[in-house]
């Protein structure tokens, strides 16, 4: 069962991986959208898998304009952890590990953190529902023992269309 609360702290907060390459272009809508969440505690973390464009500066320039702390890592360095996941974490892959390999660089980096029961995966050119987190987190509390749950996502040139439901 997930824990939606924490003893006298709210909800627990919610891991958030976004796997970038190419993505200058459209990360800050992804971003803007999850920073405007409602009634979710979430932690973004942002791998970007060796861009040569200027995805990482976008993201830093992004937070600083935010006002956000930003846990600026190389992955695979010393670089221990920190104790509690700030709001925004990039993690600059060496390499393009592709896809899967930047979530999994993404989870490893969230896994040690006790505090995060829930991970939510979303593409670079996502923008999310001001309630889509809360969402997720109501149903995880209610849905027994899952591994995997998906949603239904819709083209934001065409909302009618749905680009995939799952």
């Amino acid at each position: 069962m997930i824990e939606t609360e924490r003893a006298g702290q709210g909800p627990a907060p919610m891991a958030v991986v976004i796997v970038t390459y190419n993505s200058a272009d459209v990360i800050e809508d992804c971003l803007d959208s999850l920073l405007a969440s409602e009634g979710a505690d979430l932690r973004v973390i942002v791998v970007d898998n060796k861009s040569p464009d200027n995805s990482i500066e976008t993201v830093v320039t992004w937070a600083s304009r935010n006002g956000l702390d930003i846990n600026d890592v190389e992955v695979g360095s010393a670089q221990a952890p920190r104790s509690e996941l700030p709001w925004l974490t990039l993690l600059r892959s060496p390499l393009n590990k592709g896809f899967a390999g930047g979530v999994n660089e993404g989870l490893r980096w969230a896994l040690p953190h006790k505090e995060i029961d829930l991970f939510w995966i979303l593409n670079p050119d996502c923008e999310v529902t001001p309630g889509a987190a809360a969402a997720y987190r109501a149903r995880a509390a209610t849905a027994g023992p899952f591994a995997l749950m998906g949603g239904r996502s819709y083209y934001r040139e065409a909302p009618s269309l749905i680009q995939s439901d799952g």
